[in-house]
């Protein structure tokens, strides 16, 4: 066996470019300036769910260097997906309240600690 130590180490952005593209990829595509096309598969969510995918596609935009921030504040996400406002914002409250996602200054973001959460919460819902 010839492993090193320093073979156990990957990049963040080599973690998240994995995590986001198989979380993504059955819901969500992008145009080059950022406009989020949901496939049907997103229409099928939960609500709880579509919020994570949108909140998720601002991190991969962010990655793609197409956004400046993956924060996002309610009314971002309700403007990019079309998710209406008094949906969002319930599901936005409950995945604080379960840690999921992360707010400051009003907006939201999912920490990397949650990713592999996020991504089995899509998966279920």
């Amino acid at each position: 066996m010839n492993t090193k130590l320093t073979d156990l180490i990957k990049k963040d952005e080599e973690i998240k470019g994995e995590l986001l593209a198989e979380a993504l990829f059955p819901y969500m595509n992008f145009t080059e300036s950022g406009e989020l096309l949901p496939s049907e598969s997103f229409k099928k969510l939960s609500s709880k769910a579509k919020v994570l995918v949108v909140l998720l596609s601002g991190v991969a935009l962010l990655q793609l260097g197409i956004r400046q921030t993956d924060r996002m504040a309610p009314k971002d996400v309700v403007e990019m997906s079309a998710i209406p406002a008094g949906t969002v914002r319930p599901a936005l409250k409950e995945l604080l309240e379960e840690k999921v996602v992360a707010i400051r200054n009003g907006e939201y973001q999912i920490p990397p600690r949650s990713f592999s959460d996020v991504k089995r919460l899509i998966e279920e819902g």
